[in-house]
This record gives structure tokens, C-alpha cells and sequence, in this order.
């Protein structure tokens, strides 16, 4: 039965409009992790330094996709984020770094012209974190992991550059 279905599959791929998509990049990302700056508020973080509603931190990703239609492309995401806080404080030094991986299935539609391609989209996946904490109680560090799903929405855009290289701006939301 398998070898069946791979037959027909075979078969079929060459008469469907296909596409290869790849991308890469880094960026910066403006985050908002409320419960994280209330746990650094309150119990870290001096009075004259407290953590911003917004915070900074960078992001690698990937993602390679297929265009099963004209107008309509699958892709696989995957995003990894990484930021830090410090602390000079009065006898100790206190350091937490967070890392999201963020793996995504993703569907988008297409708009495409001479030399461009807008995408609009959106995902789903795993979400994996590690927290590190080093300082508030003792010198050694701390590690924390958590698992759940998130989302993701995003829009961008490509413009070409040559024959196979395009530039990519975009920006996308997460939850």
C-alpha cells in the first residue's frame, strides 16, 4: 500500500505548479514577556532600573517553503531568540539569558509580480524555552525549561536583487 501511494505521488508532483522557497536571516526583535518583567521588577531589579514594558533581543531564522499553488505556499519556520538581563547589585551579580526555539508550520498566501513577492501568512508549532539564572541566591546557576504551542502571524516582502538572490523585509507577531 505504501509503495502504491509513493507511485501516485511520484506521478502526480511533476504535473502540480511547484516553487522552492528559502530564506534566512537575523534580526532584532522587540519583546514584550510581561510575567518576566515582574519577576525581574520585584525581585531583582533595582528601583532606578527597573525592566521596560519592551524589551530588545536577537533573533536567527530559517525557513524553507513550497508553493503548492500560485497563490498559496507551505513552509516550515524555524526561529531562535535569545536575550539577557544583568545586574550590578550591591554584593552579587545577577545575570538571567532566556532562549525561545520556535518551530512553525506555516501557510501563506501570495501576491507576485515582475521582481517581487509580497507573502501573508500564519503558523503554528512547539515552543521551547530555557531560562538560565545565575546570582540571586547563589552563584551557581539555575536552569528552567518550559514547553507549550504558540502562533504566528506574518507579512513580508521580497524584492529582487538578481537573477536568484531577493532582499526580504518582514515582520511578524507572535504569541
Amino acid at each position: 500500500m505504501k509503495k502504491i501511494l509513493l507511485v501516485i505521488f511520484l506521478l502526480t508532483v511533476p504535473n502540480l505548479y511547484s516553487q522552492w522557497f528559502a530564506r534566512s536571516g537575523m534580526g532584532l526583535n522587540v519583546t514584550n514577556i510581561s510575567s518576566l518583567r515582574d519577576y525581574l521588577n520585584d525581585n531583582v531589579a533595582p528601583s532606578n532600573n527597573q525592566v521596560a514594558a519592551f524589551n530588545s533581543a536577537i533573533e536567527f531564522s530559517g525557513e524553507i517553503g513550497y508553493e503548492v499553488k500560485e497563490s498559496l505556499q507551505i513552509a516550515l519556520d524555524l526561529s531562535y531568540e535569545i536575550s539577557s538581563f544583568n545586574y550590578f547589585l550591591t554584593a552579587n551579580y545577577f545575570e538571567l539569558t532566556y532562549e525561545f526555539l520556535m518551530p512553525s508550520i506555516m501557510a501563506y498566501h501570495l501576491v507576485k509580480g515582475e521582481g517581487y513577492i509580497f507573502r501573508f501568512g500564519g503558523g503554528v508549532g512547539p515552543r521551547f524555552t530555557s531560562v538560565d539564572e545565575k546570582g540571586l541566591v547563589s552563584n551557581r546557576v539555575i536552569n528552567y525549561k518550559s514547553s507549550g504551542v504558540g502562533f504566528l502571524l506574518r507579512a513580508d516582502g521580497s524584492t529582487k536583487l538578481s537573477q536568484f538572490f531577493y532582499a526580504n523585509i518582514g515582520g511578524d507577531i507572535r504569541y
